[in-house]
């Protein structure tokens, strides 16, 4: 499954693009496309989830208050993911940030659908870890499978030992 990240300021376009690149078949495998509309939070999310690709555009946070820090940010966690940056406004991106491709908004989507692809296959895909951290504890697990079977919460508490200040919110 290909990860795709979306970042915009524009909602109108973040959620247009996600709409698009799920209900077409620019892509012949399944996807799971995210979309975000800060820049800070996307460069955690990049770090984290490794989108296999990330299309964004940038024009919006240039009018932010000190814009070269997170975009400078956020540069250095795309620098092993592939990245086609949108332009939205009058002043063009700097040689210096590495892309695949720099398109206008105004490109068709053939066009755009070519250029996804390409930069998927100039990047090899990573594959997931072979085993990935539970997300629950052992302790979590029963909890949710008694609480699923319709346990009370006192039983719960009284069954697995669930005392005062480690269950205070059962």
């Amino acid at each position: 499954m290909l990860k795709i990240l979306v970042i915009d300021r524009c909602h109108f376009t973040r959620t247009g693009m996600e709409a698009w690149l799920n209900h077409t078949d620019v892509l012949s495998s399944s996807l799971l496309v995210s979309g975000m509309n800060n820049l800070i939070l996307a460069k955690e999310h990049i770090l984290q989830w490794k989108p296999h690709l990330v299309i964004a555009d940038l024009y919006g946070f240039l009018n932010d208050a000190l814009p070269e820090q997170p975009i400078n940010a956020f540069f250095a966690a795309c620098r092993m993911t592939p990245l086609v940056l949108l332009q939205s406004g009058n002043m063009p991106y700097r040689p210096q940030y590495a892309s695949h491709a720099v398109l206008s908004k105004h490109t068709p989507l053939h066009e755009l659908a070519q250029r996804i692809k390409g930069a998927l296959h100039t990047h090899p895909l990573q594959e997931a870890p072979e085993s990935a951290t539970p997300l629950l504890s052992p302790q979590e697990e029963k909890v949710l499978a008694m609480w699923t079977e319709g346990t009370s919460n006192k039983e719960i508490a009284y069954a697995l030992g669930i005392h005062g200040k480690n269950g205070l919110h059962l």
